[in-house]
């Protein structure tokens, strides 16, 4: 085996590795309106993260595994942060009561933060405009759509930023960067994963064959 097979053969260890212990915090996460109906979907939560974090270097990849073997050693739970962060959108008052008990995002976090979120909204609007079928039942992409019922990919982000590590996201930030350099878009590489779940070579095939089934 090549040292590209291995590094691609590290990569798909460190995904598979990083899915399967965010669907166990997933689990033990409480929502207050009861358990959530996508806590019962194992298969859309796997290709939905899966997607995601293909994006990610692996240097990144390894900086978040090991913010999730530390959360599990203290027993505390970054995927409860993050719903917990992003209410301070959508739910503001109970926001309020449990603000003191998250952990708190510096100032710093918060730039790094501002930055990842300004450019991946970017890429999420020009997707909003490319793929129009596909994006149509997703998250609407800015955060003035927010709402008690609805949360904008935005907030969603933000949330998930704020419940990284420093050095995760200083690495995801060089990541998102460095892809704004070359011209690529973790957004529709995020769809492109998608639909290649789904069988199709890339998202502008689903979107094309989504637009003909419509005709």
């Amino acid at each position: 085996m090549d040292a590209q097979s291995d590094t691609q053969k590290d990569r798909e260890s460190l995904v598979s590795g990083i899915v399967a212990a965010e669907w166990d915090f997933f689990q033990q996460t409480r929502n207050a309106g009861g358990r959530a109906s996508c806590q019962d979907k194992p298969g859309t939560f796997g290709v939905m993260r899966r997607s995601q974090f293909l994006c990610w270097s692996t240097e990144a990849l390894a900086s978040y595994a090991r913010d999730l073997e530390d959360c599990k050693a203290r027993g505390a739970n970054p995927v409860a942060a993050k719903y917990a962060y992003m209410m301070e959108r959508t739910h503001p008052e109970e926001y309020r009561e449990i603000a003191g008990q998250l952990p708190p995002v510096s100032a710093a976090k918060k730039a790094m933060a501002d930055q990842i979120a300004a450019i991946n909204i970017s890429w999420q609007l020009e997707c909003d405009r490319r793929y129009p079928i596909l994006r149509s039942g997703g998250r609407p992409s800015t955060a003035e759509r927010d709402s008690a019922f609805v949360t904008s990919f935005e907030t969603y982000l933000r949330g998930e930023l704020y419940s990284y590590s420093d050095a995760t996201l200083a690495l995801l930030l060089r990541d998102t960067l460095k892809a704004k350099e070359e011209g690529r878009s973790f957004a529709e590489e995020n769809l492109d994963h998608m639909a290649q779940s789904m069988g199709f070579d890339s998202a502008r095939a689903l979107e094309e064959r989504a637009a003909a089934r419509r005709r």
